[in-house]
């Protein structure tokens, strides 16, 4: 690579009269980390420290699922929830079935002669001028 030229304006700086020194590296604050540690032998029991980590997270892991069988919003909570959404939804359609049923009587009896003469019969004993009615019974011993 060429050095470029000093410009002659600055003489006390030329690199001709003073030699450039090295450059020297800046030591670092701390040492690094080697990355080396300790090895525990394959026999040895675990550390109190993870056994307490192994009880705690099982604790924890028990605590979940109990809360997702029996919580507030849990499994039995849900399935609660489903069955109760069934069976409203077949009271329901029950009653519109009755309703439908309803509104077609009432629009046959606004409409109907006939339809309002066969309730009057059926339901209150009514009869035409003219109609004789016979009663039979079943009773037995009449003399």
């Amino acid at each position: 690579m060429p050095r470029r030229a000093q410009s002659s304006s600055s003489p006390a700086r030329s690199s001709a009269t003073r030699p450039r020194a090295p450059r020297q590296p800046t030591l670092p604050l701390r040492p690094a980390r080697t990355g080396a540690t300790k090895v525990r032998p394959a026999n040895a029991p675990p550390s109190l420290g993870q056994q307490a980590l192994r009880w705690v997270a099982a604790l924890g892991a028990a605590v979940l699922i109990a809360n997702a069988l029996i919580g507030e919003r849990g499994w039995l909570a849900t399935s609660r929830a489903r069955q109760a959404q069934r069976d409203l939804a077949n009271d329901i359609a029950q009653l519109q079935h009755q309703n439908w049923m309803l509104v077609n009587e009432a629009r046959r009896l606004r409409d109907d002669p006939t339809a309002i003469e066969e309730l009057a019969r059926s339901e209150l004993g009514l009869i035409r001028r003219g109609e004789r009615v016979f009663i039979f019974t079943d009773r037995s011993g009449v003399r």
